[in-house]
């Protein structure tokens, strides 16, 4: 199995937090699916289940979907008009050129995202369904501990039309074009406003693509699917925007500034008692602290010594508010000014 979807998400993750790139534009993802993410290739593999009667709720999307890394370069420009698919003249012609191995484009006109409406709630429904397609998938003991990997899409984003190009080869003169009438094909990629629609489509062998319309001469029948989240489960715990396996929580605390700071981090544990950990940062020290995936309550207190700045935090359920389950905090001031306090 290709590992474009991985390279793809790696990307699309530097401007789009914890979502799974849909390389193949697979429309069996969609929220409530069932499936197991291939983290090795960063593939979607379906169960073909769908739980039901689940609550969905929408957020139209305006702005233009466009990720290229380097060694894409592109062209367009008029061409010779003459008899193509079904009779039609295409008059016009996008070509994007790949000069580096593994190099890609993505390019969509994005709608709407969809997501899971009381996500908790949804998955406390649908627990026996959950458990029951994770232990046919072998993703499950028979204590009812879900593991890692398994899941449900949990949100989707959709595009209107787009395409997705990667080469496989640095040789020279990997290429891809759409050809057609001109604010056609330029709207496949949101360039026009006219219904979106190509002719042609040529690639040379190096080339991997996925475009949307599917055929040519047609325009898009429904919204494709193109990044999604992903929540899974470790034992009985949900991971919302599940993005790879972690085995705790992982709090990091930088002190930038002159001041010597008193760290206290408390946290309520899955039985419900509660816990405490302590570290001293003198100037440019850095400590962390691991904390188990079903923490809740965590209180972070930060004693600046010699001053009255002191400053807190606190996170509900940072299984569903730490992206890859890490937090860093910068602690910083410098004698006599203000103490100052950043979380990333």
């Amino acid at each position: 199995m290709s590992a474009w979807n991985r390279t793809f998400t790696e990307m699309l993750r530097k401007s789009y937090g914890s979502f799974w790139g849909n390389w193949s534009l697979d429309t069996s993802i969609k929220p409530g699916a069932l499936g197991i993410i291939d983290t090795d290739t960063g593939e979607f593999q379906p169960l073909g289940v769908l739980l039901e009667g689940i609550e969905t709720e929408e957020t139209a999307i305006s702005q233009l979907w466009d990720l290229q890394s380097k060694g894409v370069i592109k062209s367009e420009g008029q061409i010779s008009a003459g008899a193509t698919t079904h009779g039609v003249k295409a008059d016009f012609e996008i070509k994007w050129e790949f000069t580096r191995e593994n190099s890609i484009m993505s390019k969509f006109v994005q709608d709407k995202k969809v997501i899971i409406k009381n996500l908790t709630t949804a998955i406390q429904k649908h627990r026996k369904t959950i458990l029951k397609h994770a232990r046919l998938a072998n993703f499950a003991d028979k204590n009812g501990n879900i593991f890692q990997g398994f899941g449900i899409v949990s949100g989707v984003i959709y595009a209107k039309s787009g395409l997705n190009v990667g080469s496989k080869s640095n040789k020279k003169n990997a290429s891809f074009a759409i050809s057609g009438k001109m604010d056609e094909i330029k709207s496949i990629i949101g360039e026009a406003e006219v219904t979106a629609k190509y002719n042609s489509v040529k690639a040379t062998d190096e080339i991997d693509y996925h475009i949307s319309p599917e055929k040519s001469s047609i325009t898009a029948s429904q919204n494709i699917p193109i990044a999604f989240t992903f929540t899974s489960f470790d034992n009985k715990l949900p991971i919302p925007f599940w993005t790879g396996r972690i085995s705790e929580l992982c709090l990091t605390i930088k002190n930038t500034g002159s001041y010597i700071v008193k760290a206290k981090l408390s946290y309520t544990t899955e039985d419900g008692s509660q816990k405490e950990k302590k570290e001293t940062l003198s100037g440019g020290q850095t400590r962390s602290f691991g904390l188990p995936l079903s923490s809740t309550q965590v209180r972070l207190f930060l004693d600046y010594t010699g001053t009255n700045m002191d400053k807190q935090l606190g996170w509900g359920s940072p299984i569903a508010e730490w992206t890859d389950g890490d937090k860093k905090v910068e602690v910083g001031g410098f004698w006599p000014n203000a103490t100052t306090l950043k979380e990333d």
